[in-house]
């Protein structure tokens, strides 16, 4: 028995992604259009691709709430905070990154390698603007990562104790790396 698909089943086949790369091409096309998540997700690309260690969620948002922006120094800001740091992650690019429980943390890394590679190709540096935006360099990033960890130790005041450090998430990470 011959089975076929009605018409519009088959259109939405036609234009499914064909490669990888198709399918990451079509996943960051989707964030564009929002200026706010398109930053969000460029910042958080290049944190988890220079991190030395997997970023727990709410060392990943405390980066993503220093102002880059500022004419002076970068600065931390705890009011871009998120009410739902795990949501606000998520969000930035779902299919891209996941949150996974390592012992009793949860950390956020790539869904896949795959998306590291093709995030810090040659071929993705080459595509059109609104591709390349998420194109990471590695020293660029490590400097955004680095400039956040400093924001962070620099906004601590001279009196830090156990309580001071608990409410700022990546302050060992700071100190550390």
């Amino acid at each position: 028995m011959h089975r076929t698909f009605p018409f519009s089943i088959r259109k939405v086949l036609h234009y499914l992604p064909q490669t990888l790369d198709e399918t990451y091409d079509h996943t960051l096309l989707n964030i564009d259009g929002d200026l706010e998540k398109q930053e969000f997700a460029q910042r958080l690309f290049r944190c988890l691709a220079v991190s030395i260690h997997p970023l727990r969620v709410d060392e990943l948002i405390e980066i993503l709430t220093i102002q880059f922006d500022e004419p002076a120094s970068p600065t931390f800001n705890a009011a871009w905070c998120p009410e739902n740091a795990e949501e606000a992650v998520i969000s930035a690019c779902s299919s891209l990154i996941a949150i996974v429980n390592k012992g009793s943390q949860q950390v956020i890394q790539f869904s896949h390698f795959s998306v590291k590679e093709y995030l810090t190709s040659s071929w993705l540096a080459a595509a059109e603007a609104c591709l390349s935006y998420y194109h990471i360099l590695p020293e660029l990033a490590y400097t955004i990562l680095a400039h956040a960890s400093l924001s962070i130790l620099l906004h601590l005041s001279d009196e830090i104790d156990r309580d001071t450090i608990a409410h700022f998430p990546l302050t060992p990470y700071a100190a550390q790396h």
